[in-house]
Formats: C-alpha cells, structure tokens, sequence
C-alpha cells in the first residue's frame, strides 16, 4: 500500500487499491470515503459509477459537463488501441503508450 501511496501522490491519483488475493485494502486520497482506509471484499469493490462520482466531488465537477471530460478519454482509449501493434507510426505516440499500458 505505501508503494501505491507514493505513487498515487506523484501521479494525482484519486484512489489506491491493493490485494492479497483474499481481499483488497482501499484507500481514499480523496477523503470523500468513510473511513478513508478500509478492507474491502470482491462484492465490496466499489463501481466505476461511484469511483466517479467521489472523483468529480474531489475535483469540484459536479457541474462540468461530462461529455468534455469523457470524450477526451474515449479518443485517447481509440488512439491507444490502434497503434498496439507496434508500428512505425506507432513511435510518434509513445506519449499514449504509458497511458495504455504498453
């Protein structure tokens, strides 16, 4: 988990999950969780729905429309999705290889 912490700060990253395999222990960066550090089964995983809604609460976007911040992503999950093969094209964007896990 402090690994996970670390990382989550050097990246702004909302949320830390980690696992034994049993189970995982979550913690929230956000504070928008009580407790902000729980043990949480597979039926207690939290859904991309409510991960969501505590991120836009923690980043005061409630009000924002989504279709700008959610589009942006849909673009980046294309993009990244055609250059996998490893083309030569596919150097240009090694910016979104990070972000595909590549």
């Amino acid at each position: 988990m402090q690994q996970g912490l670390g990382y989550a700060t050097a990246l702004d990253v909302p949320f830390v999950f980690s696992s034994n395999g049993d189970g995982f222990l979550f913690h929230d960066r956000t504070g928008t969780f009580e407790p902000v550090e729980q043990t949480l089964s597979l039926d207690e995983f939290p859904s991309p729905d409510e991960l969501w809604t505590h991120y836009k609460q923690w980043k005061s976007l409630e009000t924002v429309d989504e279709t700008l911040i959610t589009g942006v992503f849909a673009v980046l999950a294309c993009t990244c999705s055609q250059f996998r093969e490893g083309s030569a094209s596919s150097a240009a964007f090694s910016g979104f290889r990070g972000l595909c896990g590549l």
